[in-house]
């Protein structure tokens, strides 16, 4: 595997929390909050999300998706970083 290819894991985190928060603003929600509500969770849980305290599992994932609506190439950077 190439030095290019190998993506840290801090640039992963960075990549993902702007993929969700252009696609929260798309759909009008403005705060970590606001998005744990529309998902049925705790404000905490988000927050370690896009912390990256705790990782974003598959069935949250569908739920964010349910919430904020992705687009195709946003979804395959939430997956592949």
């Amino acid at each position: 595997m190439k030095k290019q290819d190998v993506i840290r894991p801090a640039k992963r985190l960075e990549t993902r929390n702007r993929v969700i928060r252009s696609a929260m603003g798309r759909a009008g929600i403005r705060t970590q909050r606001d998005l744990a509500e529309r998902m049925g969770l705790e404000e905490a849980v988000v927050s370690n999300r896009f912390t990256g305290r705790t990782k974003w599992d598959i069935d949250q994932l569908r739920d964010l998706d349910r919430a904020i609506h992705f687009q195709d190439e946003e979804m395959l950077k939430l997956i592949r970083g």
